[in-house]
């Protein structure tokens, strides 16, 4: 849950508050007086714990393991695409379809609660390509599991359209549940 922080923060926020709680830390161990060693632990700890904290609230509480075991199963299914084709736009459908056809022996093999896909697996962008999520939705809607997966979004900042990583959490119904 700690590294939900980044959400707000971004990845230069992160960076800072590492070091300053290492850094908080280091005081610890340079400081003579125990008084200012125990406010250093102290105020590190305390980062910590909030950081923590937020990070617990703001995952969505969508993915329930077995109520009697407490347990996940997890399969990861890796497409194994040359990187030089990865962004091609002529491959795109083959590698989605690599993907859909390892999900779907992977689960006749194996009982599997929730299937991860690598951060590039769905090779276009979300928000223009309904039909081929549709297809994504169809796996997690035949198999009943959740599908967690990389993909890229489209958005307009400032008049310019901009495109970024991103991972969704598909449910076993075929929605997307979660998107960060």
């Amino acid at each position: 849950p700690v590294i939900q922080i980044a959400s707000v923060v971004g990845v230069s926020g992160v960076s800072f508050l590492i070091v300053f709680v290492g850094s908080l830390l280091y005081q610890v161990f340079i400081e003579r007086d125990w008084r200012l060693r125990l406010r250093y632990v102290g105020f590190a700890v305390s980062v910590i714990v909030l950081v923590y904290i937020f990070g617990s609230l703001s995952i969505p509480d969508v993915i329930k393991p077995d109520e009697d075991t407490g347990e996940m199963t997890i399969g990861i299914v890796q497409g194994n695409i040359a990187q030089e084709i990865k962004w091609d736009a002529t491959f795109r459908d083959i590698m989605l379809n690599r993907y859909i056809s390892r999900s779907r022996v992977l689960m006749a093999k194996n009982d599997v609660d929730l299937i991860v896909w690598p951060e590039t697996a769905i090779p276009f962008i979300l928000q223009t390509s309904q039909y081929r999520v549709s297809e994504v939705s169809e796996l997690t809607d035949d198999t009943e599991v959740y599908l967690f997966s990389g993909v890229q979004r489209s958005v307009v900042i400032d008049g310019e359209k901009s495109s970024f990583n991103s991972s969704v959490l598909f449910n076993p119904s075929g929605d997307i549940v979660s998107s960060y």
